[in-house]
């Protein structure tokens, strides 16, 4: 089945091409398709928008990262930066029905 509907595209590729071709004016030049034409797919547009998304998140994460003390960066000046946490600061991605008097900011990577 899958061997008959791949053989039927491929011909019919092959016959649309071939019509274009002739149709065109023997002294015609040809215009070179854009970008936009040739990777604009309506079907592939949530696969571009899922893809941009993720991204976009991972890339939020790493600089969340970067700024909380869950992680170590310099282990010979600030080897443990989670002991230098104040009490009552916040260093959690999401409090639910907590209050903080501040947020936790790295001074330094």
């Amino acid at each position: 089945m899958f061997a008959r509907t791949a053989l039927r595209t491929s011909v019919r590729g092959f016959q649309s091409s071939a019509r274009q071709q002739s149709a065109a004016a023997p002294g015609a030049t040809k215009v070179k398709p854009s970008f936009w034409s040739i990777w604009y797919e309506p079907a592939a547009v949530p696969i571009y928008v899922t893809v941009g998304v993720a991204c976009a998140g991972a890339g939020w994460y790493l600089t969340h990262l970067m700024r909380h003390p869950d992680v170590v960066w310099d282990r010979h000046n600030n080897p443990e930066p989670w002991n230098r946490v104040e009490q009552g600061t916040n260093t959690k991605l999401h409090s639910v029905n907590q209050v903080f008097e501040r947020t936790y900011k790295r001074d330094k990577l």
